[in-house]
């Protein structure tokens, strides 16, 4: 232990800094791995491996020619998709220019930033303050190992909703802990 918490002590101010590069690293290489794979099969084209991305792709380019919630535009409202934000996240990517299987590429991002982030906030359940030495280890132990499920990586890469819903979920897990501290508790 006293050893741990000596590694820890050296690296000071700069540890939090390494956990990022860290955290960084395992979500661009998970993401990587992917991403290659995805584009050696497809000849280099950006695709999905699921037909429900498309149609979340469907639902985001209505969302930004002004017709959220739409399948086609002009067609009215459409219960067709499984989630309500996720299109309007993906209809920003269509506005700047990710169109057609280009917004792959946005999904890709989407779901790297939001991987990342789930790593960032949940980092905060295992170190309870800056001495802990064992949280801290425990805390690099977390990249690893939440992205070694290979069912896992393929549902938060695919263009799916689930890497953006766990983003979201992160950003809820910090608003809590936060509330949680300003209450004392």
């Amino acid at each position: 232990m006293r050893v741990l918490s000596r590694a820890f002590a050296r690296l000071g101010p700069l540890e939090p800094a390494f956990y990022v590069l860290w955290a960084a690293f395992s979500t661009l290489a998970c993401a990587r791995a992917f991403y290659g794979f995805m584009l050696k099969q497809t000849g280099g084209e950006w695709s999905a491996p699921l037909d429900d991305v498309f149609i979340h792709f469907d639902y985001a380019r209505s969302t930004a020619l002004g017709h959220p919630f739409e399948w086609v535009p002009g067609n009215g409202y459409s219960s067709g998709n499984t989630s309500l934000t996720y299109p309007f996240v993906l209809a920003f990517g269509w506005l700047v220019g990710f169109r057609e299987n280009q917004l792959m590429i946005w999904a890709a991002v989407v779901a790297e930033v939001c991987v990342f982030g789930v790593l960032l906030a949940t980092r905060r359940l295992f170190v309870a303050d800056r001495t802990d030495a064992w949280g801290k280890l425990g805390s690099y132990l977390l990249p690893p190992v939440f992205l070694g499920v290979g069912a896992l990586d393929w549902s938060l890469w695919s263009g799916m909703e689930v890497a953006f819903f766990l983003g979201t979920w992160a950003l809820a897990l910090l608003a809590w802990l936060r509330a949680r501290a300003a209450l004392g508790l």
